[in-house]
Formats: C-alpha cells, structure tokens, sequence
C-alpha cells in the first residue's frame, strides 16, 4: 500500500473526496429523518461539493506527476495545459488528428456538463420541484449528464497527458464515482418514491434508444 501511496499519491486526495462524499449522503439522509418539514440542504451539499472538488483536484496532481507530456505534449509536466507545447514539437499527421480527437472530446463533455448545470438553474429559477428536472433536457434522456460530460472530459485530458498516473486516475476516480453514485442513488430511492419511479425510466449513462411510436404518446 506505501508503495502505491508513494507512486500514485493522489489516491490520498480520492479516498478524502469519496469521504467527503459519502459523510455528505449520510448528513442528507440523518437531516430528512431527524427534521420536521423540509430540512436544509446546503449542509450535505457542501459536503458532496466538496468530495467532487476533492476527486477533480486529484486529476491536477496526477498530470503534474511523471517527466512524460504526453504523445502530443498539450498536458505539460505541470498539469497545465499549453499549445505552445504542441507548436513546439514536430507531430505526425497521427499525432495531430489524436490531439484533435482529444480536445473535442474535452470540449464536448464540457458542453453536456454546462448544457446539465444550466438546466438545474433553470429549473430552480421557475420554481419547480426536483422530480420536474427529468421533463428537461438531457435529464430527460440520462439521470447523470453532469457526472458523463466531466468524464468525457477528463478522458479527453487523460488521453492528452498519457501518463500512466493520469490513466491510474481516471479508472480509480470511474469505479469510485460509480460506488458513490450508487450510494447515493440508494438513500434517495429509499426516501422517494418519484426517484425510484424515475430510475427505472431514465438510465444513468447512456440513453436508450426510445421507438418512433413511443415518442408520440
């Protein structure tokens, strides 16, 4: 274990995000059983913010790990990003059509993730409850568009740096941010009955392909 510890250190930074996560999960669930009426939700939400937090910064020190840049050398030995970098080097055709691919990807993922954020604020603005967000979209299509653009995202970043820190990373924080939602999809299921109604229509990741006649009713 002191030896994964000393090669991969930010293993630390996930366990301490998936903490934060799950005390977060804990906090909601005690608040909604031990307070009458609706209790506060910023407490448990602070936490889980803090958990995710925890699970991002954990990719910048893994970038910043290894004397590699990466086979295009977008991601610098600092975990920065820099074009220079790529102005500097002489890549192939192959090279430049694979850092091409990568940046859309991150682009990409970061439109779902902005595309997700901006639907909840719209939501919250207009003054509708939280079982009405699957009338929007992407929820309407996926339970979790936030949580599937900053991964397609971060593949994207990982796929640029080609460290093997960076790619130790990414399958950790995958398998950890799917117990985590798990988790968290349990309490909430447990507590409301709209919630297990919605996941069994809406699936977490991918969207299933809904027939021609279906879509009219």
């Amino acid at each position: 274990m002191a030896k994964w510890l000393g090669e991969f250190p930010f293993l630390i930074s996930l366990a301490a995000g998936g903490v934060a996560y799950v005390c977060g999960v804990m906090l909601r669930r005690g608040l909604a059983l031990a307070g009458a009426g609706r209790p506060p939700t910023w407490p448990p939400d602070v936490l889980r913010v803090v958990g995710a937090l925890c699970l991002l910064a954990s990719f910048l020190w893994a970038w910043s790990l290894g004397p590699d840049v990466g086979p295009s050398g977008v991601i610098t030995a600092m975990g920065t990003f820099s074009p220079a970098a790529m102005v500097s080097q002489d890549l192939s055709l192959k090279a430049l059509a694979f850092t091409a691919g990568s940046g859309l990807l991150v682009l990409a993922g970061l439109a779902l993730a902005v595309w997700s954020i901006s639907a909840r604020i719209r939501n919250g603005v207009f003054g509708k409850s939280p079982d009405r967000l699957a009338d929007r979209p992407p929820y309407r299509s996926i339970r979790r568009p936030m949580t599937l653009g900053f991964g397609l995202a971060l593949l994207g970043a990982t796929l640029m740096a080609g460290t093997l820190a960076a790619w130790v990373c990414l399958i950790v924080t995958g398998c950890l941010v799917w117990i985590l939602q798990e988790i968290d999809d349990r309490e909430l299921r447990s507590r409301f009955s709209w919630v297990a109604e919605q996941q069994r229509r809406i699936p977490r990741f991918i969207p299933r392909r809904v027939a021609r006649h279906a879509r009219h009713h």
